[in-house]
Parts: structure tokens; C-alpha cells; sequence
């Protein structure tokens, strides 16, 4: 495919001719964008003839294409696409990219004040919408009943107690021994020449 496009936005006349073209010839759209470097968007655009006014390689306006109807992998994919895990990491993804838009044009020092003030009602709804998402994954990951403890209650209080005190017994030899055996390599250090 050539490297000029056309006006800017629109893609060189042969691109468009090409994807076209192979979505007649039942190309998958993920292939024809991937061989052709169009968007979903400019696609789907151009297989409805283009913007109002727009001509094709030969001068005249292009015909719409009748699209095609789903097939089953499509349809389960739309059915996996409508979950609601799905929408709300949509959901995420959508605020995740525009607060990142505007990071990138706060930080530029030629952002215009109608800019800065779009971008600040952007963030407020942002914000609101980003608290929505975080109650509805709280109220879904919400347990149904309460959770339980860690460890059980012991049944034998009395049990548990003699075998915390071997434990800390335990512990406290442990300790000593190693300060033992830390004194006498420091002594052993310092006898040394």
C-alpha cells in the first residue's frame, strides 16, 4: 500500500479500494485491516460509500456494500463481549485512555483555557464514573455471608495454652543459643592476630 493518503483522515483511494475489495470476497475485517492499515471506523466508513461528497479512485461516488451477517464465532463472541465483567473492564479501559488524554494535554503548555476547562469537566465525570465502577466491583466481589476466621477457635483453651508456652520456650533456647554461639565467634574474632 502507498505511504500518501489522501485529505487528512481519509486513507489513499487504492487502500480504500483494496478493503473493499476484500471484504467482498469475505476476508475477515481483522485481516483487512491488519493488510490495509485502516481502522474499524474508516472501514466500515468507506464500506458504506464514505463521507457525504467523497469520490472513489475513478471519480465517482462509491456504492454502499451490504454487510455481512454475523456468523456463529461472531455471535458468541458478541454474547462473551455483553458480560458484565466485561463491560465494567471496558468501562475501565474507556477511563484509563482519557485520563491519559488529558494528562498528555495538561502537561503541553498549549492547551487553550476552553481545553483546560473540557478537560476538568471530563475528570469530574471521569471521577464519578470511576467511583460507580469501584461500587459495583465491591458490590459484586461482596461475600455472600461473613467470613470466617483465619483459625478456628481451639476447643482445649487449657491445651493451647501449655503448647504456646513449649513454643515460646522453644524460641527463647533457640535465642540464647544462638547468642552463645554469636559471643563466642565475636571472642574467637578478637583473639586473632
Amino acid at each position: 500500500m502507498p505511504d500518501r493518503d489522501g485529505p487528512p483522515g481519509n486513507p489513499a483511494p487504492d487502500r480504500i479500494a483494496a478493503a473493499r475489495s476484500l471484504y467482498q470476497e469475505g476476508v475477515r475485517v481483522a485481516e483487512i485491516l491488519n493488510r490495509t492499515g485502516l481502522t474499524c471506523h474508516q472501514l466500515y466508513l468507506w464500506l458504506a460509500g464514505g463521507p457525504p461528497g467523497a469520490l472513489g479512485a475513478d471519480g465517482k461516488a462509491l456504492p454502499p456494500l451490504p454487510l455481512r451477517q454475523p456468523t456463529l464465532a461472531g455471535e458468541r463472541r458478541l454474547s462473551l463481549a455483553g458480560t458484565r465483567a466485561a463491560l465494567v473492564g471496558r468501562l475501565w479501559r474507556a477511563a484509563d485512555r482519557q485520563a491519559a488524554e488529558i494528562e498528555e494535554r495538561l502537561a503541553s503548555a498549549e492547551a487553550a483555557d476552553k481545553d483546560r476547562e473540557r478537560d476538568a469537566r471530563t475528570l469530574a465525570v471521569l471521577a464519578r464514573t470511576v467511583r460507580e465502577l469501584m461500587a459495583i466491583d465491591a458490590k459484586h466481589d461482596k461475600p455472600t455471608r461473613e467470613m470466617e476466621p483465619d483459625d478456628p477457635m481451639p476447643r482445649d483453651l487449657d491445651a493451647l495454652r501449655d503448647a504456646l508456652a513449649a513454643r515460646i520456650g522453644q524460641l527463647r533456647a533457640e535465642r540464647a543459643q544462638g547468642s552463645a554461639a554469636e559471643a563466642a565467634a565475636g571472642d574467637a574474632a578478637a583473639a586473632e592476630p
